[in-house]
């Protein structure tokens, strides 16, 4: 059974998401765009954009991500996002024309296969290097597996009814999403301290918000 937490924090975050939806998701897929794993890679930003993909945010949120990676990458690494990003695009337009019904499945394999045919792509412009070829595959399945887990909180944050309870699954992801956030935001300072500080001190109160 899942773990119940009875809070006003869903209809906190309900509120918001619904007076500021595009530029909240926006500013989240800024974030997130600059989240890197070893340095290397970012599974996280197709895996959240993923979940925007059959929303009025989803180009939004792609302006959003492009300006965060420009930010923070060099011209090689930026290339290979960029083009996963525009066959997402290119993936949504025509799922839409077909009304593909836009269940979990379909945004993580969406998700998957953009950013496998981004790197594979990218790869090309390589030589197609093993490593590359490698990396096309890893973070096609990461890209899908984080947008199916992100699309958890998905009821939580487009429902328009007020709802007074987070199950396990949508705390995790919710969770998961936060701490993207204040990671991608680790490296900008507001004079002497560090964004990820501000960040954290609002987000632990609203979670201990009575």
């Amino acid at each position: 059974m899942d773990t119940k937490i009875t809070k006003k924090l869903p209809s906190l975050l309900q509120s918001a998401a619904h007076a500021i939806k595009p530029q909240l998701f926006g500013l989240t897929a800024f974030f997130i765009s600059r989240v890197t794993l070893f340095d290397t890679i970012n599974p996280v930003l197709l895996g959240f954009i993923g979940i925007l993909c059959f929303e009025k945010c989803f180009f939004t949120a792609i302006f959003f991500s492009c300006i965060g990676l420009v930010t923070i990458h060099s011209k090689i690494y930026i290339a290979r996002y960029l083009i996963a990003v525009c066959i997402l695009a290119m993936f949504v337009y025509i799922a839409a024309m077909k009304n593909i019904k836009p269940s979990s499945l379909t945004k993580s394999t969406l998700c998957g296969l953009s950013m496998f045919t981004g790197g594979i792509l990218f790869s090309v412009s390589e030589d197609i290097t093993v490593f590359y070829g490698i990396l096309a595959v890893l973070e096609g399945l990461l890209s899908a597996f984080m947008c199916y887990i992100f699309d958890s909180s998905s009821e939580l944050i487009f429902s328009k009814k007020p709802k007074h309870t987070i199950d396990s699954e949508e705390l995790l992801s919710l969770s998961l999403i936060i701490c993207c956030i204040i990671s991608g935001s680790a490296d900008i300072n507001m004079g002497y301290t560090p964004l990820s500080l501000y960040l954290m001190m609002v987000f632990i109160f609203l979670l201990c918000f009575p």
